[in-house]
């Protein structure tokens, strides 16, 4: 993360200051894209390895769901009542369920914005606001 963030403010604030040319937005997250994953391939293999009592302790506590901690550490059958398709579709629905009410909660607020801006509107003149002509004395 640390990484993302050196490239973000090189290109928010540096790379034009010292005097290359601006790059597109596309362009830019690319790169970081590509400079952030060599940096994580670079610790990755520059650290070493966590032991496997840490990932079995890790493995016994949140028990993940598939067959790609094998290799690591001592599975153990699947309780039942467990499936990964359950598993997805819960993590859809609470994905869902938040991009929706952070959707309305915008809704919400560009709404009130928009009213208190409306000439004429229930607003309390917040910034922004536009007094109707009559409220002001112009005909």
């Amino acid at each position: 993360m640390a990484i993302s963030f050196v490239i973000a403010v090189y290109f928010q604030f540096a790379h034009t200051a010292l005097g290359f040319a601006p790059l597109a937005p596309t362009l830019q997250l690319v790169i970081g894209i590509a400079v952030t994953t060599v940096g994580w391939l670079a610790v990755t293999f520059a650290t070493p390895p966590t032991d496997r009592a840490t990932l079995q302790t890790f493995y016994d506590r949140i028990r993940p769901m598939g067959r790609g901690w094998d290799g690591a550490v001592t599975t153990l059958p699947a309780k039942l009542g467990e499936s990964v398709t359950a598993a997805f579709l819960c993590w859809f629905l609470g994905c869902a369920v938040i991009y929706g009410r952070c959707s309305a909660r915008i809704r919400v607020v560009r709404e009130i914005a928009a009213r208190d801006r409306v000439p004429g509107g229930r607003g309390r003149g917040g910034v922004g606001a536009v007094p109707h002509p009559a409220a002001v004395g112009f005909e």
